[in-house]
């Protein structure tokens, strides 16, 4: 049971950190702390939630998977043009881009609870077992989170290590 549990920590771990390479990339390119960057995080994870509903079944959920992250992608690039770019262009404080962002942070998760509801959902209860022993178990969906949450740190890991990241890193010293 311990390392059953070690294990759900470990992949809720990775995704967390997932998450915070999100700001962290975020932060150090714009100077801005984007709290709204969890709830547009969640808000894809929604996006396939509801895209599988209302596509029936019809199409793969790799299908959900795409038109999500479509839209989340539309998504940011509407609140980067509407919130963020105007503040830049006024040059305004730091703190004027916090609550910025904590009004769409308020708004996502507000328009998530509009739609969905407060209530726990789930995609699918039926994932097979890919391994199992006396000590743990883990399902394929936790096998998914493993694997991709590892093939992206490391990705981001050696995106950090490019020209390109480090051009980023130089334009927004070049700010300060």
């Amino acid at each position: 049971m311990l390392t059953q549990i070690l294990l759900n920590s470990v992949i809720s771990a990775l995704l967390l950190s997932l998450v915070a390479i999100g700001f962290n990339l975020i932060f150090n390119a714009t100077k801005v702390f984007h709290l709204a960057h969890g709830a547009l995080y969640v808000s894809a994870v929604y996006g396939v939630y509801g895209f599988n509903q209302l596509l029936s079944g019809e199409l793969p959920v790799i299908a959900s998977v795409a038109l999500s992250l479509a839209v989340v992608t539309v998504l940011i690039v509407v609140v980067e043009y509407l919130v963020y770019r105007p503040l830049y262009v006024k040059n305004v404080n730091s703190t004027i881009s916090l609550i910025s962002s904590l009004g769409v942070y308020l708004l996502t998760v507000n328009l998530i609870t509009f739609f969905f509801g407060n209530e726990s959902i789930s995609l699918n209860n039926n994932f097979s077992i890919v391994f199992s022993n006396e000590y743990f178990k883990l399902t394929e969906a936790e096998f998914i989170h493993l694997i991709m949450s590892l093939v992206l740190i490391a990705a981001v890991l050696m995106f950090s290590k490019t020209k390109y990241y480090t051009h980023i890193g130089a334009i927004t010293d070049s700010y300060k």
